[in-house]
């Protein structure tokens, strides 16, 4: 059996990462000259619900092997993650996104990295749900 060395591997997520790097959050509120913590509130929470819609879509396509489609659903997460400070789901994202469309994910892949998008998603999703509390108080995140 040859091994191809050359062929990107899915990325891991190691579960002991954070899910979200709150020093991101934490510098968007400067960026945004955010004393009270709501304007960052708010994107969270619209970041929060616009993922819950897509992150399924994103799973079904891979699942599916439409790469094209996961590619489309993948660019439009990508920044938006990283700008939350998922970083982990972030590098998943533009692995599909940089990946699929180039064919460069092979099709047994593609089920095991919907699978780790799908938990990554997750763990963001509610760690940035219990962050919106310490977000609209203008207290630093403790989470």
């Amino acid at each position: 059996m040859t091994v191809d060395t050359d062929r990107p591997e899915v990325p891991h997520v190691d579960p002991q990462t954070e899910a979200i790097d709150h020093a991101v959050l934490e510098q968007l509120r400067v960026d945004l000259e955010d004393e009270d913590g709501s304007a960052v509130a708010s994107v969270v929470s619209i970041y929060v619900d616009s993922s819950r819609a897509l992150i399924p879509d994103l799973a079904a396509a891979l699942r599916s092997g439409d790469t094209t489609a996961a590619a489309r659903v993948a660019h439009a997460l990508a920044t938006p993650t990283i700008m939350v400070g998922a970083r982990p789901l972030g590098t998943l994202l533009q692995r599909v996104q940089n990946g699929a469309a180039g064919a460069v994910i092979q099709p047994a892949e593609l089920a095991a990295l919907a699978e780790m998008i799908m938990s990554e998603a997750d763990r963001a999703i509610a760690t940035l749900v219990l962050s919106l509390n310490d977000l609209g108080s203008g207290r630093p995140s403790t989470n």
